[in-house]
């Protein structure tokens, strides 16, 4: 996704660049949905600019709950219970469904029944 949305801009607006540079991004930003930069900003990628809203304030979101999590847990003398690595990698497969919910048997993904 992120690949195609890279190519599709550098086609309306070229820009010069060192092709190895440019091929290091493109491959980066290929598996994510968003990027965070040190001292510069947070850039998120969607299909369309709607998505990639949606994506930037699921992530201020998420950054919010951590952080008062964090927090919470500190003052408590305990520790945040954070999902298991094969949780996330379920929401990661499973995402569209998870976020678009459908009772249509052909768009349910085989194996997304579990509960994230």
């Amino acid at each position: 996704m992120g690949r195609i949305v890279l190519e599709q801009v550098t086609q309306r607006f070229p820009l010069p660049r060192e092709d190895r540079a440019f091929t290091a991004v493109q491959d980066f930003i290929a598996g994510t949905n968003a990027v965070l930069m040190e001292n510069h900003g947070v850039t998120t990628l969607g299909r369309d600019v709607s998505e990639a809203y949606h994506r930037l304030n699921t992530l201020a979101s998420e950054v919010r709950r951590v952080i008062l999590a964090e927090q919470l847990a500190a003052v408590s003398g305990q520790a945040v219970h954070y999902l298991g690595r094969e949780a996330v990698d379920w929401m990661y497969r499973y995402a569209e469904s998870v976020i678009y919910p459908s009772r249509d048997e052909a768009r349910r993904p085989k194996g997304g029944e579990r509960q994230a």
